[in-house]
Formats: C-alpha cells, sequence, structure tokens
C-alpha cells in the first residue's frame, strides 16, 4: 500500500524534497533506496500534501488583500473566500490512506473488467 500512497503523491523528484522538508516522506540512501512516509498515511490528508508542495489552495487569490487591489471593495470576494475555505476543508477531511483505498477499489473494478 505504501507504493501506491507513494505514487499518488509523487509528480516529479522536485516535490519529494518539499515532502521531505514538510515531514510527510523520508529519503533512503544506497541501492535499494528511495522515500517512503514519514507518518501514518491516515495522519496525512491532501492538504498536507497540498500545502508543502504548492502552498495554500485557493480559487482566487482573495485570500491575501495585498493579491488584488479591489478586495475590499470586491462584491465577490465573500463567495470566493468561501468557496476556498469549503476546498480546504474537503482536502483537510480526506487523506492519502483514504486515496490509496480508493485507488485498490479502481484497480479491482478495472481487473473485473478485463476477465
Amino acid at each position: 500500500m505504501s507504493k501506491v500512497i507513494l505514487s499518488i503523491i509523487y509528480w516529479d523528484g522536485r516535490n519529494m524534497m518539499s515532502l521531505k522538508l514538510a515531514g510527510l516522506v523520508v529519503s533512503h540512501q544506497g541501492r535499494a533506496g528511495g522515500f517512503s512516509l514519514a507518518r501514518d498515511p491516515e495522519t496525512i490528508s491532501i492538504a498536507d500534501v497540498l500545502h508543502a508542495v504548492e502552498g495554500r489552495v485557493t480559487v482566487a487569490p482573495c485570500g491575501d488583500p495585498q493579491a488584488c487591489d479591489r478586495a475590499s471593495s470586491c462584491p465577490t470576494r465573500g463567495a470566493w473566500m468561501k468557496a476556498s475555505h469549503l476546498l480546504d476543508e474537503l482536502f483537510e477531511g480526506a487523506t492519502i490512506a483514504a486515496l490509496a483505498r480508493h485507488a485498490a477499489e479502481l484497480n479491482e473494478v478495472e481487473a473485473i473488467r478485463e476477465s
């Protein structure tokens, strides 16, 4: 299951360093080296991974009033802020372990289709 989980969060080698710095993975040296999860996958949220690699995910730059010169007078800012908050809650509530279970279920369905 760890290989499935690492393949889910692995975009490219540059991201692995960000994940390592965030304490989500550890690196192993040597011929059989690579990366493994630093914590139980049930405790690593999608938000943890996204924050480590991308920073805070928002649907609009409204979260930072410095990013938009209309933030103080924008009639849609509240909606964008609420959408960003809901998205963050969604990512906080979903774990890497849940993604791995879903991937396994999809693989089982695919195997049944191919048989």
